[in-house]
């Protein structure tokens, strides 16, 4: 819901208009009740479980610091953003790991 809320309240924080759904670009006009030309959108009720009315007064309200933070660092270092489950299931679908490793060599084993 977070990284939903950030991507729809991007051309606000730019300072491109004054609300997120008056971007033309935007589909925070269709998950609060208008219309989208370019994308068919999910109903927001679907996808995040909250009314149009209350994602509506979610997207208004000033962004939520924290949330802003990790999405950038995220965004920043093209790390997936997801609990264990998440990432977990990424690593065996592209079988790789897609997660964060520790700096360095890796450690021997000093059981053996």
């Amino acid at each position: 819901m977070a990284a939903i809320r950030y991507v729809e309240r991007n051309p606000v924080r730019t300072k491109m208009v004054n609300r997120p759904w008056q971007w033309k670009r935007s589909s925070a006009a269709a998950h609060i009740g208008g219309t989208d030309e370019i994308v068919d959108v999910i109903e927001i009720k679907e996808s995040v479980g909250v009314s149009k009315e209350s994602w509506r007064e979610h997207i208004e309200s000033d962004d939520n610091a924290p949330d802003v933070e990790v999405l950038r660092k995220h965004t920043m270092t093209g790390r997936p953003l997801g609990g264990d489950g998440f990432i977990g299931e990424l690593n065996r679908q592209l079988g790789q790991v897609v997660s964060v490793l520790q700096r360095g060599r890796p450690r021997k084993d000093l059981k053996k």
